[in-house]
């Protein structure tokens, strides 16, 4: 049953592709082998046609323009943008003063760390082979001792 549903609603898809002029000519050969084995699809799709050809049959309604009247634009006053930034600012600096308050930062927060050290290519290479063979000469002593 699903797999007949999703069929159906790419055929339906198809049908209104069809009334568009938008449908490929394979798609279109695909809608027709569907549509004369499916009664459903058929009769959704002479509906379809119906529908359509109605609607660009009918004749085009006219409107009268719509007026929009009385309506003005407010100006904000230069006061009032004032208070509003006064007001904004004012909470902004409270909201630093209770976070401070409620959870305040400790020295190592504030002061990064740094993260990594940039080295040159011949330095690097030459600090792991030494490393390497560092760690390789203490795992013979640790295995020998063991």
């Amino acid at each position: 049953m699903l797999i007949e549903s999703r069929l159906c609603s790419r055929a339906r898809f198809w049908v209104s592709l069809r009334l568009d002029d938008q449908l490929s000519e394979l798609e279109s050969a695909m809608l027709d082998a569907h549509l004369a084995g499916c009664v459903a699809c058929q009769s959704f799709a002479d509906a379809a046609a119906l529908a359509t050809g109605e609607l660009r049959a009918a004749p085009l309604a006219l409107h009268r323009p719509v007026a929009v009247s009385g309506m003005r634009r407010r100006v904000a006053r230069p006061i009032t943008v004032a208070l509003t930034a006064a007001l904004l600012a004012g909470a902004a600096v409270a909201g630093g003063f209770v976070r401070n308050m409620v959870a305040p930062a400790s020295e190592s927060a504030r002061a990064p760390r740094p993260v990594a050290v940039v080295a040159s290519t011949f330095e690097l290479n030459d600090q792991a082979r030494k490393l390497w063979s560092d760690s390789i000469g203490k795992k013979n002593s640790r295995d020998a001792n063991v």
